[in-house]
């Protein structure tokens, strides 16, 4: 459900519930394993608005949600809405100047002490991007 697509973003300003509870539905009658959850508005009101989004989602279904942002501090602050562990999805590695690491675990490893568990989609197309957080499980996996 991404406020990318014209119809969504609409919704999504119109605070439209149904709308996305029935997108929700309809995604996991198809048999989806996750449910997207992306906002597209700006970083701002972007925490705010995931709130809203994931909270008419969990209404429908018991999915896991695949919260995403480029933000790490967005979707660390978004991902503790959700009931179940779900993901940390288009995390950018392109977020600061030089290495990011750091700047990447840090919100998610926060999560880790407040007892969540769930995996990140992390993206980059720089050298930095070699990092992958590929499980919050307890254990943080450098790739590359």
């Amino acid at each position: 459900i991404n406020g990318s697509i014209p119809a969504v973003a609409e919704a999504i300003a119109k605070r439209d519930a149904d709308f996305i509870k029935a997108r929700a539905r309809a995604q996991a009658d198809a048999g989806a394993s996750f449910i997207d959850c992306c906002a597209s508005v700006p970083e701002a009101e972007e925490v705010e608005t995931l709130h809203w989004m994931i909270d008419c989602i969990q209404e429908v279904t018991d999915l896991p949600i695949s919260v995403d942002s480029p933000s790490p501090q967005v979707l660390a602050q978004a991902y503790r809405f959700c009931k179940k562990p779900g993901i940390f999805n288009s995390v950018s590695g392109e977020v600061c100047p030089g290495p990011c690491f750091d700047k990447i675990r840090i919100p998610f490893g926060d999560c880790l002490r407040h007892g969540r568990n769930g995996a990140v989609n992390l993206f980059s197309n720089n050298d930095h991007g070699k990092y992958l957080l590929a499980s919050l499980s307890k254990k943080t996996y450098r790739i590359g």
